[in-house]
């Protein structure tokens, strides 16, 4: 990384003379206990140690020198006007987080998971890190074949001279170049003896060791960020924690699939949604904590129809028009809302990886298109869930009506159930429908610049917002403050449902048609029994006359949603300050957290 060239020459001069010394004293320990291993398995263990020096050498080179930059730049904020600090602010982030994919990029591995996990911080993090971190979500490099068969072999027990195919292999043929690699495995298409084509997905043979050190590294480094801008009160510790929490839980294959085959279960029953929900379905005979077999699910990766919607078409949208296209990427996002509420609202299941590598889309082909058969959505990566208690559940359930109806009462106290403070409860609202319980305009509608005003006022009197520096974005601090108040079950649950609204805005949905899917689906999930009690309650339920209660119940709530917000609607058309109404909510926010939009 090139310092400026306004940085101390004694500074500079350090920085050079820590780069060569690491770089020399790597080069000559690995040269001089390298070649003093004979055996190939104590090389392949020196090798892993070896790389992680390397690894923490291009980790330190890149982060020194991007700290350096953002201390340079906070030297300069007293004698700058606000708009050119931003200005360079806004340079430095470009240059720094070109730097940081840059490194995430060579580092690979749980570095690559690191960066993709940063890419979903938004709105805290700044615009220049999501925009490119998120080219992270792309294909990985792949591993050498050797690698992956060593690892094939130990899981199936094949032995050194066993084949991968025929005689005691469950393989007929295997395709020796991945169809994907990621950050933890990667996958190859074969073909079963009774000719059932799966995916078999691998996991990375070194995966392990890799991320202990890597951990070490990152620790490390957020205790000497956290030093050097003391003043700002900078840690980044919680999402360390939160990482770590979860990359353990998508290391073990064998909770993926059991994750998957339950997914698949669910869905399969759902009354409306078991004809366009596509779960693998997993062999788990065959299948251990590095190896996953499933059936192998066709479809096109859901970002072309993110990009169709656009007017960008690839080859397998080709023959769609532009009015079709729309009206597809329509379909997919009313879709991905439905299955994502019944996760949260329904089942209380929730798959939190839904970053676009994970989804597929299966288009209905040429006749049951004409018979108004929808896109059918292929679910992936399995390896990361979160199952909240019933109690919970139920509670999010009511606390998704309480903000529907802008009920302060409902809202503190569905968040008192589900312990969540009332300071952070009142906040709430506006990280998932951008409007308090005291905001006069329905859904989407623009607001007053007081009212924008007092939005602003109540997302920094919660410590979310940052301030002293021209911005008002939602901080990282802030971000790790409100992760310290809500439970780390629902706060992952908000990170999901947030990346689930990102990908059906790009689809062309509405905030307004994603929350009335999350509202009626939450309306309904108040009544859902537990899965044990569902096969045993149905005597007492039906002599209690309760689906009929549950019926007569959600309509009587969507009919008051429905007033409410046409009232709303009137009020907006008829306030005094109509002309001080230049943003619409969302933009309104947008602009409170600094990034965009902050559903």
């Amino acid at each position: 990384l090139k310092l400026p060239s306004s940085c101390p020459r004694a500074l500079i001069r350090f920085v050079e003379m820590q780069r060569v010394v690491v770089a020399g004293v790597t080069v000559a320990g690995t040269a001089a206990t390298y070649y003093g291993f004979s055996d190939a398995e104590r090389r392949r263990q020196l090798d892993t140690k070896v790389l992680g020096l390397r690894r923490a050498f291009r980790v330190c080179s890149c982060l020194g020198g991007v700290a350096v930059q953002y201390k340079m730049l906070l030297r300069k904020r007293d004698s700058l006007e606000a708009s050119e600090y931003q200005a360079k602010q806004v340079e430095t982030h470009k240059r720094c987080a070109i730097k940081v994919l840059e490194m995430c990029r060579a580092n690979g591995g749980i570095f690559t998971k690191m960066g993709q996990h940063g890419a979903t911080l938004k709105p805290a993090m700044p615009d220049e890190y999501v925009e490119a971190l998120s080219s992270l979500q792309d294909r990985a490099p792949a591993r050498a074949f050797g690698e992956i068969e060593r690892t094939l072999r130990a899981e199936l027990q094949l032995g050194a001279d066993g084949s991968l195919v025929g005689g005691g292999s469950p393989f007929l043929k295997f395709d020796l170049s991945p169809l994907g690699c990621a950050s933890l495995a990667q996958v190859h298409r074969a073909v079963l003896h009774d000719g059932t084509v799966v995916a078999v997905k691998v996991q990375h043979a070194d995966i392990r060791a890799i991320l202990d050190s890597d951990l070490v590294i990152a620790r490390w480094l957020d205790w000497l960020a956290s030093i050097a801008f003391s003043e700002q009160d900078f840690s980044l510790a919680w999402a360390v924690d939160e990482f770590e929490s979860n990359v353990l839980l998508e290391l073990d294959f064998e909770r993926e699939a059991r994750n998957a085959i339950r997914c698949r279960a669910l869905f399969a029953r759902h009354p409306s949604l078991s004809d366009l929900v596509v779960v693998p379905a997993v062999y788990q005979s065959l299948s251990s904590g590095r190896l996953l077999i499933m059936d192998f699910a066709e479809g096109i990766p859901v970002t072309q129809i993110c990009r169709a919607a656009r007017g960008e078409f690839s080859e397998a949208l080709a023959q769609h028009t532009q009015a079709e296209a729309r009206e597809l990427g329509l379909q997919v996002a009313r879709c991905l809302a439905d299955i994502f509420a019944a996760m949260v609202f329904t089942y209380g299941f929730v798959h939190c990886d839904p970053h676009p590598g994970n989804i597929l889309i299966q288009l209905p082909s040429e006749g049951a298109h004409r018979t108004g058969a929808g896109p059918k959505v292929v679910l992936l990566d399995h390896g990361l869930y979160r199952e909240l208690p019933d109690d919970v559940r139920v509670a999010n359930c009511g606390f998704w009506r309480a903000m529907a109806l802008q009920s302060e009462h409902g809202i503190l106290s569905h968040c008192a159930s589900m312990r969540i403070d009332r300071r952070t409860a009142s906040v709430l609202p506006l990280y998932f429908v951008s409007r308090s319980s005291s905001t006069c305009a329905g859904l989407g509608q623009p607001i007053s610049s007081e009212e924008k005003a007092a939005l602003k006022k109540q997302l920094a009197d919660a410590g979310l917002l940052q301030g002293g520096d021209g911005s008002s974005g939602l901080s990282l601090k802030g971000l790790g403050a409100l992760a310290g108040r809500v439970p780390a079950d629902m706060m992952i649950v908000m990170r999901t449902m947030h990346l689930v609204a990102d990908l059906h805005r790009a689809l062309g949905g509405t905030k307004a048609g994603r929350f009335w899917t999350y509202v009626q689906a939450a309306a309904e999930g108040q009544w859902v029994r537990p899965e044990r009690a569902r096969g045993t309650r149905w005597v007492s339920d039906l002599l209690s006359l309760r689906p009929l209660r549950a019926r007569l119940s959600c309509w009587m709530f969507s009919l008051r949603v429905c007033v409410r917000e046409a009232m709303l609607g009137l009020l907006c058309l008829h306030r005094a300050d109509r002309s001080s109404m230049q943003f619409s909510l969302a933009a309104t926010l947008g602009e409170s957290c600094g990034n965009g939009s902050a559903e």
